[in-house]
């Protein structure tokens, strides 16, 4: 590959590693990456955002070939087009899309980038800097960059969404000509990484961890291998990677490390499952009988109901499960149908399943109890009962955190990290959703689709329950694994090493 153009992904990629922006670069020159447009938020907002150039020309109207793309634009700009959407311009060995170009009466040009963040960040600057060296080595008079955002203070009323009260609109066109030398640089020294046929030799860090390309780098890697330490604050994994410490158990002792990784450390230097000795005692907390609860939640960055800010977690489907003194596991759901805010029926129909008893609640992490308190404000009717049923909420991720290690975990506490560890019999594989990100997706669809069907409604919510439902006994498996192995520790209080047989 002699020559190589970059676009903007793959320098947001390259300044968090070379190696992802190589590995990206040849996806594009390959037609193998996935397109970023298509993306249900973006598109919406690009919809609404677009209404405020009434006359606005697309170059994507007849399809995004990108090779044409350069020439439409080209040809939009000739024409004395008044706005331009997804403008496509290469110069300067960058290619880029600018979301809309916006003619100035001088007949000059402001880049407009539109974001669905909520304010600036490091990237937005270093993107509005790479947008103005694009076009002024397309030789495109500009006479500024601007940023349209999501106003994070929004509430929806009764009606539309109307674009000039969801935006907010501002320039960044200083600080894009202050950063413009410095990106160029960077985008340069990216360029030449791209160009070469074999890949950077990059080390492999914590960094690797969240990249598209982890089955390429890390994946291969031991499980206890040091990038893979449960994050918390004080030392980063990759000093001890660059000190040469390459599995978790080469980390020395005396190191300062919090709890966490000591039981990592641990479960690297005898291949065991760690175990602390509190685990019992804190177990105490919810023995059965006990519920088990999980919500699902529909978020969109235009929101739908009314009094709703940008994005924010709408409760439409809870799941229980319940084990009772004898072990009998029985379950009930509520899920609202799309249509009007489900929030009322969800707050109305929790305090009617468990409202009067007083047993433990077993979630998983904070988001139920944030949402539970999100209801209990907006309902000053419910909220009494509402806050006791959050008062009897014992979170299974803070037990798993502070007591329990397994290799297998991988650094990683998420529900479906754990889960296939310590509740192997579990599985979401024939079900139609297998992550909370579909489920709200597909919920989402069925509020904004004007094409849905009723049979489609009937589907998707039944796979919206058959998914809940999953989680919820999973949550009951893995507390029934940890109460086994809350019979026998692997660390005493005073810091003695004991190895039991625990069956898993």
């Amino acid at each position: 590959m002699s020559e190589a153009v970059l676009d903007w992904w793959e320098y947001h990629e390259g300044r968090r590693c070379a190696l992802a922006a190589w590995h990206h670069h040849r996806q594009r020159a390959g037609g193998e990456r996935p397109s970023f447009d298509g993306d249900e938020a973006r598109d919406r907002l690009r919809g609404l955002a677009q209404q405020q150039w009434p006359g606005g020309q697309d170059t994507w109207t007849t399809g995004p070939t990108e090779a044409d793309l350069d020439e439409r634009t080209r040809r939009l700009i000739a024409s004395g087009a008044t706005a331009i959407f997804r403008a496509t311009i290469t110069a300067g060995g960058t290619s880029l899309v600018v979301d809309v170009l916006e003619r100035t009466a001088q007949g000059s040009w402001c880049a407009v980038l539109l974001s669905t963040r909520y304010g600036l960040d490091r990237f937005l600057v270093e993107q509005a800097a790479l947008t103005l060296h694009v076009l002024q080595a397309a030789s495109i008079p500009v006479a500024g960059v601007h940023l349209v955002h999501v106003d994070a203070d929004y509430r929806k009323g009764k009606g539309p969404i109307e674009p000039e009260a969801f935006l907010v609109r501002r320039s960044l066109t200083i600080r894009a000509a202050r950063a413009k030398a410095r990106v160029v640089s960077a985008m340069a020294v990216l360029t030449d990484i791209a160009a070469e046929a074999v890949p950077p030799d990059v080390p492999r860090g914590t960094h690797c961890r969240a990249c598209t390309f982890t089955d390429r780098c890390v994946e291969t890697l031991p499980a206890d291998w040091t990038g893979r330490y449960p994050t918390e604050a004080g030392t980063s994994a990759d000093v001890w990677l660059a000190r040469g410490y390459e599995r978790m158990g080469d980390v020395p002792a005396d190191e300062p490390m919090g709890a966490p990784r000591r039981r990592a450390r641990l479960a690297s230097r005898t291949g065991r499952i760690v175990v602390d000795p509190a685990l019992p005692q804190v177990l105490e907390a919810c023995r059965p009988p006990v519920w088990y609860l999980d919500f699902e939640c529909v978020w969109s960055l235009l929101p739908v109901f009314e009094g709703t800010a940008p994005a924010q977690h709408v409760p439409f489907l809870w799941s229980l499960h319940h084990v009772d003194e004898e072990g009998r596991l029985t379950h009930l759901d509520e899920i609202v149908a799309p249509g009007p805010d489900p929030r009322r029926r969800m707050a109305e129909s929790l305090v009617e399943a468990v409202g009067a008893y007083h047993e433990p609640i077993v979630v998983y992490g904070d988001y139920e109890a944030e949402r539970i308190g999100e209801l209990a404000a907006l309902f000053p009717d419910l909220a009494p009962a509402l806050e006791r049923i959050r008062g009897r909420i014992v979170d299974l991720l803070a037990v798993i955190r502070d007591h329990v290690y397994d290799l297998q975990f991988r650094g990683n506490f998420s529900l479906k990290a754990v889960g296939p560890v310590l509740a192997p019999g579990l599985t979401y594989r024939e079900l139609a959703i297998r992550d909370g990100l579909t489920a709200a997706r597909a919920y989402a669809r069925l509020l904004y689709l004007p094409e849905v069907t009723p049979d489609d409604v009937e589907t998707t919510l039944a796979d919206l329950r058959a998914y809940c439902e999953r989680d919820t006994l999973a949550l009951v498996d893995v507390h029934r694994t940890l109460m086994n192995l809350a019979q026998g520790a692997t660390m005493t209080a005073e810091g003695e090493e004991r190895y039991p047989e625990v069956r898993v």
